[in-house]
């Protein structure tokens, strides 16, 4: 009966398929109707299971649901026959996992993954458990735990080569590869990826050895070999050809001009983007569309600039015509097709080009286009993905608005160098006028029409002058109230300054817990946004950095109101949890600013790391907002002869403020265990935001790390005087001196 039933089940399902996707209302509609009249557990699997993929490409929800269903009853019939059903479990685990990678569950994909990989396992099936420990590097690599995802594709790749499976050995190798690149190793991605281009290149795997060759060619382009670059690219492109695949052809040619133009092959660059324009144009593609046209117009500005080294005036206007031509066409695309990056790129040769051809007004206004997509596309991109994003945005954005103060600058030049040729022109005429009515006083003193004309002037010119003069000190009054005025607040902001540095600890609270320390501590005005804050409770030291939004009074402001919340949630609360008190804080700080996240709304809030230390054993808990801490410990610091930024190491704090943000979250606790002679390095980020060096721009993070390290072996009490003379040093460069853009706080403390 019941093979009758497979059977009549079997011939359903073929009828139903044969009707295709006119049908598949209907064939939902059967195979529900089928699920709800049977009782055979095998064939209902196979019903939820047909369910589940129908519904997989339009309603995930319903797909992950029969997926379910599906496992109950495997689950079920497993407990009475143990092998007979694992097989099957398997393949429901896989592609649940595969739903929830798709739509960035990352960790509900791990889950299940893990689950088919102990099923595998326990199966003896090599091949499934390459696949799923592949798998589930694939997800550490996108939550960025890249360490642990080259763990599970060598495990992988140890699987696969015993059992000699090379799709699995090229894939592991192609991933590898694929990480390092991300991680900026590249001698050790291009290992990686020629061991799988050799194997995909030997079972004839065209499509997977067309991606290889994509990414050798962006590995080389990103470590500056734009002519090896070149020649991968060319290598793509003639696998496509093999292929048939148009997109893939006008994608390498995009790749190929690209290259030649970074090696100043402008010829060929030009014809290369032809071809990927007309190849586009034939497939429909626009983003590659614009991608090309946007490249011309960057080949255009490069020529504009070799002309100008030769002198060529006209035939630089002309490239640059041309590439603001091009550019304008990729930016019309662009919006079409609402692709950010690509009006972001264009808009940045389009501000170059109009600010070369001296139009400042139109290079402003690309200028606030790039500062507007940057925004929108770091408001787009996902937040654990932005991590090494987000500083080269913010150095960008700051260089933008840099410049777009020196061309402000440049147009007040201007300015003044025309009202000081207009006063130097009416000064002349003036001086003119005056030679004249002397020498027609002189001709005329004899006559006495003359002579009362001359004393009418001269009464005319005495009544102006009293005029003048009482002018003169009526705004000399008006000098001396503003100054005193001045004086009045200068005087209110230094007493303000002597309230806010008696309420920053004591150095005995300090020198009572901690062996050896150090404060770098340098307002940007007279009062600071920044403060620390040290206090003992429970036998346990909380030490917190804070940086407040703005600087000046009203950052000083925000630092009052941040030293009352901590002191309420820690001393009142008794709150000693490090993470605890940064959410409680949260929560004080919205409330008093009334904020949410609708746009206009108050957004100030702060930026800080927390530890607290118990006393008893060196149990350290460490959270951050937007800030991390470095950590030297000390058999660490002695077991090696020079200390670098690998032997720091690094607390990361949460990326979120603590303040309304779009994604808020409880802030993560770290625990760490000391030991008598460490030595923690608190910080905000004045140090490596701050502007000077050769090129004027920010000291970077990478460099600030390098520094910490490079001082960590000094005498302690020296630390402090060595991050003053490395920030004075940065700050003056060749006799210019940078202005400090923002308060500077840095912390070392020894255990």
């Amino acid at each position: 009966m019941n093979l009758l039933r497979n059977i009549l089940f079997s011939i359903v399902i073929v009828v139903v398929s044969m009707h295709g996707s006119a049908q598949n209302t209907n064939k939902s509609d059967l195979l529900l109707s089928l699920l709800k009249n049977e009782n055979n557990d095998s064939v209902k699997i196979d019903l939820l299971l047909q369910m589940a993929e129908y519904y997989q490409a339009i309603d995930i929800d319903s797909a992950l649901m029969y997926y379910q269903q599906a496992l109950d009853i495997v689950n079920k019939e497993l407990s009475d026959n143990e092998h007979s059903y694992i097989t099957q479990k398997l393949e429901i685990l896989k592609k649940t996992g595969n739903i929830y990678f798709n739509v960035s569950l990352f960790g509900l994909a791990e889950i299940n993954y893990k689950a088919a990989l102990e099923l595998s396992i326990l199966n003896n099936n090599k091949e499934e458990q390459v696949k799923m420990l592949i798998n589930i590097g694939l997800v550490k690599k996108y939550t960025g735990e890249y360490d642990i995802a080259m763990q599970y594709m060598m495990d992988a790749l140890k699987i696969a080569e015993s059992i000699y499976f090379e799709e699995g050995m090229g894939l592991c190798y192609s991933i590898l590869g694929v990480i390092h690149l991300n991680q900026k190793r590249f001698s050790k991605s291009a290992y990686f990826l020629l061991k799988a281009a050799e194997i995909f290149d030997k079972n004839n795997n065209t499509p997977r050895l067309v991606e290889i060759y994509n990414n050798l060619g962006a590995l080389h382009a990103q470590a500056g070999d734009h002519e090896k670059a070149l020649q991968y690219y060319v290598l793509a492109k003639e696998k496509n050809e093999e292929l048939g695949d148009i997109k893939g052809i006008a994608l390498a040619l995009l790749n190929m001009g690209i290259s030649s133009n970074s090696i100043a092959q402008y010829k060929n660059a030009v014809y290369y983007c032809e071809a990927a324009i007309q190849l586009s144009k034939e497939t429909g593609d626009k983003k590659g569309l614009s991608e090309a046209y946007n490249c011309l117009a960057s080949v255009n500005l490069n020529r504009a600039n070799m002309v100008e080294l030769k002198g060529d005036s006209l035939a630089k206007i002309k490239y640059l015509d041309s590439s603001v031509f091009w550019a304008h066409k990729a930016f019309k695309i662009s919006e079409d097709i609402g692709s950010l990056p690509i009006k972001n790129k264009t808009a940045i040769n389009l501000k170059q080009a109009y600010y070369e051809l001296g139009d400042y007004k139109t290079s402003t206004h690309y200028a606030d286009v790039v500062i507007n997509t940057n925004d929108s596309m770091f408001v787009i991109a996902n937040v654990s993905a932005l991590l090494e994003m987000t500083a080269r945005y913010e150095t960008e954005k700051k260089q933008l608005q840099i410049e777009r103060m020196e061309r402000q600058q440049e147009l007040d030049k201007f300015l003044i160098t025309r009202q000081r040729t207009i006063i130097l022109f009416v000064i002349i005429v003036l001086l003119i006028s005056v030679v004249f009515m002397l020498f027609f006083y002189k001709l005329l003193r004899d006559k006495r029409l003359a002579h009362e004309a001359l004393l009418e002037k001269n009464e005319e010119i005495n009544q102006q002058k009293e005029e003048i003069l009482a002018q003169r000190d009526e705004l000399e009054e008006h000098r001396d109230k503003l100054i005193k005025h001045r004086e009045e607040i200068d005087s209110s902001i230094r007493y303000a300054k002597q309230i806010q540095n008696a309420l920053l600890p004591s150095g005995q609270i300090i020198n009572e817990n901690f062996s050896e320390s150090f404060i770098v501590y340098k307002p940007k005005d007279i009062v600071s946004g920044d403060f620390y804050w040290v206090r003992e409770i429970n036998n346990k030291i909380i030490v917190a950095v804070v940086d407040c939004t703005g600087h000046g009074v009203p950052g000083a402001l925000m630092s009052m109101l941040g030293i009352s919340f901590l002191t309420e949630i820690v001393v009142k609360e008794k709150e000693t949890n490090a993470a605890n008190i940064l959410n409680k804080l949260r929560v004080s700080v919205i409330d008093a600013f009334k904020q949410d996240k609708k746009p206009g709304t108050q957004k100030e809030g702060m930026d800080m790391s927390i530890m607290v230390i118990n006393k008893s054993n060196y149990e350290c808990e460490m959270a951050g907002a937007n800030l991390s801490l470095f950590l030297l410990r000390k058999n660490v610091a002695d077991s090696v002869d020079t200390i670098t930024s690998d032997n720091i190491e690094e607390i990361k704090g949460d990326k979120m403020p603590v303040s309304v943000h779009l994604k808020m979250k409880d802030f993560l606790n770290n625990k760490v265990q000391l030991s008598k002679g460490d030595i923690i390095y608190m910080f905000t980020d004045g140090f490596y935001h701050q502007f000077g060096g050769m090129k004027g721009k920010s000291y970077m993070y990478k460099p600030f790390k390098s520094f910490v390290a490079k001082v960590a072996s000094h005498e302690f009490k020296k630390q402090g005087k060595s991050f003053e003379n490395e920030l004075k040093h940065w700050m003056t460069w060749k006799g210019h001196t940078y202005e400090q853009i923002d308060d500077i706080t840095v912390i070392g403390l020894r255990l």
